[in-house]
């Protein structure tokens, strides 16, 4: 797998925004502490999830506990990659754009919290899951608003994909959970649909500027963890079904954050000075 901030090495037009630093920190020293938190993200999700097929009497805890340490400390990494991201744009045009896919990440961090039922003593809910699914939808509406930012900067028509995103939910989603009689399905039904709005305006990008194919690529990576998630919460097994998520999901939410320092860059760059391409 290679890393995505490697992008950061481009030229950086915007680095400076009408002869003052673009944020904070200087983009190219925020790419770096960035490389950082990729490394730490790696290191703790793929090494926590190897680790976990050792015997059990091997572990210094319970497997169980083990992943979950594993899981939130990846999770929190991503969420200072993003941060430092923002403060590399701070001070920039693109500054409310970050700020919207930072948040959006610091509430996908938050989800993983209720999911994994570490919250549950702190805010009681009948399944913690449901607060993961609220703290998620909630992640995607400030995805959206930041890919919708981001189409009108380029110019890029997106409602046409998003459309399309929307009618895959329908015919595949909906259609398919609408006789689940569980409050957690009709709770996980809006939530899919703002997941698949957000993979669309992603891919919309993506198609217009090939730069933008890492942030497709993670939308996609999303619909397939949660994919993965739904199929075994509704309908039955899935082998492995723990890290199969985790693999799909971690890797899918470090692709929209590594994509921050090429957002950044055409976020804040001169008006007019943004090719289409």
């Amino acid at each position: 797998m290679t890393v995505p901030a490697a992008s950061s090495q481009e030229p950086l037009k915007s680095a400076s925004v009408d002869g003052k630093t673009s944020g904070i920190l200087r983009p190219a020293v925020a790419a770096r502490l960035a490389a950082g938190c990729w490394m730490l993200w790696a290191t703790t999700l793929i090494g926590g999830t190897l680790i976990s097929f050792r015997e059990p009497e091997t572990l210094p805890v319970s497997r169980d506990t083990f992943l979950l340490v594993s899981h939130l400390g990846s999770s929190l990494c991503l969420v200072a990659a993003a941060y430092l991201w923002f403060l590399g744009f701070s001070r920039s045009r693109a500054a409310t754009t970050l700020a919207l896919f930072a948040a959006g990440m610091v509430l996908g961090a938050l989800g993983d919290f209720f999911n994994g039922g570490a919250l549950q003593d702190l805010v009681p809910l009948p399944d913690p899951v449901l607060g993961g699914i609220a703290a998620f939808a909630l992640g995607h509406i400030c995805y959206i608003l930041g890919c919708r930012r981001v189409a009108r900067r380029l110019g890029v028509g997106s409602r046409a994909r998003f459309w399309g995103a929307v009618l895959f939910w329908y015919f595949v989603v909906f259609r398919g959970a609408r006789s689940g009689p569980s409050l957690l399905v009709w709770a996980a039904l809006p939530y899919s649909l703002l997941l698949a709005g957000m993979t669309g305006l992603a891919s919309s990008l993506a198609l217009e500027d090939k730069r933008f194919f890492a942030l497709a690529l993670g939308g996609v990576l999303f619909l397939v963890s949660d994919l993965i998630l739904a199929f075994r919460m509704f309908d039955g097994e899935f082998p492995n079904a723990t890290h199969a998520v985790w693999l799909t999901y971690g890797p899918a939410q470090m692709l929209i954050v590594f994509s921050l320092g090429l957002i950044g860059r055409v976020a804040s760059a001169q008006p007019g000075s943004v090719p289409n391409a």
